[in-house]
């Protein structure tokens, strides 16, 4: 499956952010690997399926932290607990806690 993951790396310092790793994290921690880079954060611009598939390889392999905007949390949970997505709309900022 295509997707557009996006490597971010500051090249004095050899850090990195991970955006939307897609859905094969082999290839995206090969990368890095290649690079010398540090994953330091792994952004999500939203949770569609084909943006977070290798969210849990990344993160489990580099320890980097995962950002979302808050209103994408309540896929990320569901998918983190293997529960199947729900695509609804997100509950008002005001009660959205992440």
């Amino acid at each position: 499956m295509g997707t557009n993951c996006y490597l971010v790396a500051d090249t004095a310092t050899r850090d990195a952010v991970v955006v939307d790793p897609g859905w094969d994290a082999p290839v995206v921690l090969d990368a890095l690997a290649q690079h010398g880079w540090t994953a330091r954060a792994v952004l999500l611009t939203h949770a569609h399926f084909d943006h977070i598939g290798a969210v849990a390889g990344v993160v489990a392999a580099t320890q980097a932290p995962l950002a979302i905007h808050r209103w994408s949390c309540h896929c990320c949970a569901r998918a983190a607990a293997g529960r199947p997505l729900a695509w609804r709309r997100p509950p008002a900022p005001s009660r959205t806690n992440c």
